[in-house]
């Protein structure tokens, strides 16, 4: 597994070259944040980790797909501040 990180990017102002490097990742986990977008609107396999108390965007807790782009993947938060049962759900679903 690679993960690049390109200090030159501009993800802000060069939306093209953005959408290039999600383009170019065979699977993207990350928060969310633009590049889950990009990558839920390229088709792209993504996996988004997220807080208890999500945005309304994302439905309900524990739901585990993406209305608005069936390539994420949510993995949620099981308690507020807690990250760890949102780690192991991508864990066990990035083994799989």
């Amino acid at each position: 597994r690679c993960v690049h990180l390109d200090d030159n990017e501009d993800n802000v102002d060069d939306v093209d070259d953005f959408a290039a490097l999600v383009a170019s990742c065979d699977t993207i986990v990350s928060i969310d944040n633009t590049t889950v977008h990009i990558a839920g609107a390229l088709g792209k396999e993504c996996h988004v980790l997220l807080p208890f108390t999500g945005e309304w965007r994302w439905g309900e807790n524990g739901t585990a797909t993406s209305h608005w782009y069936p390539s994420l993947r949510l993995h949620w938060q099981d308690e507020l501040f807690d990250w760890e049962g949102c780690l192991k759900s991508l864990a066990a679903e990035m083994l799989e």
